[in-house]
């Protein structure tokens, strides 16, 4: 496939515009919607690294800490949550940490994750998540969501 024959993840549109590249992976940017993303999408090796080899759980565990600054940054940078408009998705929640802080100021989080400890943790910690890829996970109620 060709650059020019991507189909956005995110709307569906066929046009893009190269971005860069690094090693294997080549970034392009939507003409229609403006999404950056990598082209071909690097699928099998996510899926390998993400389910079958890693941890995300032990990974950011010790990490929680100096995430959390980062977390409380972008929270302070996002429109804070109002009346019904609360409802907030995160795609590779990781094992939650975004999602505390998101509830902590005034969200409903929800969260989308590939690595199965990570989503456990998520669980755990007293979140929904959904297991696996947006493409995989058919019944994502979009139309509840107020982020993304």
């Amino acid at each position: 496939m060709s650059m020019s024959q991507a189909v956005c993840p995110g709307c569906q549109h066929e046009g893009t515009t190269p971005v860069g590249s690094r090693g294997s992976l080549h970034l392009v940017r939507c003409t229609h919607c403006t999404l950056v993303y990598s082209h071909p999408l690097p699928v099998a090796a996510v899926r390998a690294k993400y389910v079958e080899q890693y941890d995300l759980a032990d990974h950011f565990a010790d990490w929680e800490p100096r995430k959390r600054v980062l977390y409380d940054r972008r929270l302070g940078a996002m429109p804070r949550p109002v009346g019904g408009r609360r409802r907030l998705c995160d795609v590779g929640c990781g094992d939650g940490q975004f999602l505390v802080a998101a509830a902590e100021s005034g969200w409903q989080p929800f969260g989308i994750e590939l690595n199965p400890p990570a989503a456990q943790r998520t669980r755990d910690r007293g979140f929904e998540v959904a297991e696996g890829t947006i493409e995989e996970i058919a019944d994502l109620p979009w139309n509840e969501f107020d982020v993304v």
